[in-house]
């Protein structure tokens, strides 16, 4: 098994139309006007399991450690919109983009916001959508979850309830 349900996960994942966003846009993404969302994959440490096989399913290679993992998307006001099933550790983000159903919710002229770590831009296309990565993170080979922050900072957390200082 590579996921788990989460079963009212459904009920959250409404991708508000681009017109809809794009009235309550933030000045920060007046660069990116069609961003319709931001992706980031996010992974939970977990006990390790005792089956050899659970272990192996579960261990992250990025974390170091044994994991379960969600795609999650927020829309440029910091409004929750999409929010995957839990899959393993092992399993990429790549393949959670792509098997999760979210994917399916974009629509034509969409662009999406992610991290260099989101190797997507060619089932984006697909949909007839756009892959942006913030400039910081295309010199790194990953971002800490501090640097995550710097790079969203400007864009987000002035529209989000709790800053992380």
């Amino acid at each position: 098994m590579d996921y788990f349900s989460l079963s009212r996960a459904e009920e959250l994942n409404y991708l508000a139309h681009q017109r809809q966003i794009q009235t309550k846009l933030p000045p920060e993404f007046k660069r990116f006007p069609n961003t319709r969302v931001v992706i980031d994959c996010t992974e939970v440490f977990i006990e390790k399991p005792t089956l050899p096989s659970a272990q192996k399913s579960t261990w992250s290679e990025y974390k170091e450690h044994n994991t379960i993992k969600t795609l999650v998307g927020i829309t440029p006001t910091g409004t929750f919109s999409f929010v995957s099933n839990f899959w393993t550790g092992s399993v990429s983000d790549r393949r959670i983009t792509q098997e999760s159903g979210f994917l399916e919710r974009l629509e034509e002229g969409d662009e999406v916001m992610a991290d260099k770590g989101f190797n997507i831009s060619d089932l984006v296309i697909r949909r007839k959508a756009t892959l942006n990565i913030p400039p910081l993170a295309r010199g790194k080979k990953c971002l800490t979850m501090i640097d995550k922050l710097h790079v969203y900072e400007d864009l987000l957390l002035p529209y989000v309830p709790l800053r992380l200082k």
